[in-house]
């Protein structure tokens, strides 16, 4: 009896590669939360261009014809971050697979990674901000080949190890993550913000003696869109964090089975931060 339970203990961890099964499920569901919380950031780079529209309208006495170049530029951020969300389903899809394979089950088609091959030819040929390299999105396309193929394939618990070996292609995604938050959300926010300083000017200057009342209004309602920036600025820069704990913990999965002292200590702050982010995004979005 003892022989036969040694003999089926080696046969589990030759299936898995030596991945923690519970630990591989601990990632998945993080890493589901974590795409999810980033494309509500994503969703957000758009909405403080329009937040912004929505205060020079009546603080700046903007008419219709300036305040439709306006609302192209919204409408271009939002372009820009539906195909960085587009992106980012890869991040969702590739969790998922490996939920999946942790638990057993058949791996499914994730119709969210259809996209990312047309994403990508839009972001190559498109004469905007170059925000991500060549090399980031065939990563991302590679990923995302990967999440087809183990569909395709029918990958079963015993891959696991061989979706955990795209450590690299995981590291170029994540730097996908990291550079829209940088370089497009966290530059909108500041934006965003220094408009208000122009405007909290205009209304002590010119209103505040003819419309007192409105005026106060106004500055209370400026007051609490810094109070809100400065809540959205930090849920970025959390979830910039915990994609850099994404990678940890990815890596770590990669090397060992259970009882990884490191391992489990990752997992843990890679828990408490995703949901740390998630509370933010509730709160503040």
């Amino acid at each position: 009896m003892l022989l036969r339970t040694g003999t089926i203990l080696i046969v589990a961890l030759a299936m898995t590669g030596c991945a923690s099964l519970p630990a591989v499920n601990n990632f998945s569901s993080n890493t589901v939360a974590l795409a999810d919380s980033i494309d509500r950031i994503a969703e957000d780079t758009s909405a403080s261009c329009l937040r912004r529209l929505a205060l020079d309208v009546p603080i700046r006495g903007i008419g219709d014809e300036q305040r439709k170049p306006y609302a192209d530029a919204c409408s271009q951020l939002k372009q820009s971050a539906d195909l960085f969300i587009e992106l980012n389903s890869t991040t969702r899809a590739y969790a998922q697979v490996l939920g999946q394979l942790a638990d057993n089950q058949l791996v499914t088609f994730d119709a969210e990674v259809a996209g990312v091959q047309g994403a990508i030819a839009k972001l190559e040929s498109s004469a905007g901000p170059a925000y991500f390299n060549t090399a980031q999105l065939n990563a991302v396309g590679s990923l995302a080949d990967v999440v087809l193929r183990a569909a395709t394939d029918a990958y079963r618990q015993k891959e696991i190890k061989r979706v955990l070996d795209h450590h690299e292609e995981l590291v170029q995604l994540a730097a996908v993550l990291q550079t829209f938050i940088r370089r497009a959300y966290l530059p909108v926010l500041a934006n965003e913000e220094g408009n208000l300083d122009s405007l909290e000017g205009i209304l002590t200057d010119k209103y505040i003696q003819s419309e007192p009342l409105r005026t106060r209004e106004l500055l209370e309602l400026l007051k609490q869109q810094r109070v809100n920036l400065a809540d959205r600025k930090k849920t970025a820069n959390d979830a910039l964090n915990s994609i850099a704990k994404m990678l940890e913990v990815h890596g770590q999965l990669l090397q060992n089975a259970d009882n990884n002292e490191v391992l489990i200590g990752l997992l843990k702050d890679y828990g408490r931060q995703i949901r740390n982010v998630r509370k933010q995004i509730q709160s503040s979005f």
